[in-house]
């Protein structure tokens, strides 16, 4: 699965180096399995929201969020 992430972000030009500067992620289980998970900071850099895009060749839904409002933070 990890594989197939990989494969599909090297597909549309980003690299290794991109994943850590964005710090992009993967879910294999879940609501959002077998998605790219792009972060979003605030200023503090704490997590506030993400979007996951589906790596599936014909997705139901080519993207996901969670269902929050965008200016709440999320408590880890």
């Amino acid at each position: 699965e990890y594989r197939k992430a990989a494969t599909y972000l090297k597909i549309r030009g980003i690299q290794s180096s991109d994943v850590l500067k964005y710090n992009l992620g993967f879910c294999k289980v879940g609501r959002f399995r077998n998605r790219v998970i792009a972060p979003s900071y605030d200023a503090n850099g704490r997590l506030n929201y993400f979007i996951a895009r589906s790596i599936d060749k014909d997705p139901y839904l080519k993207y996901d969020a969670p269902s929050v409002v965008k200016t709440e933070i999320f408590e880890f």
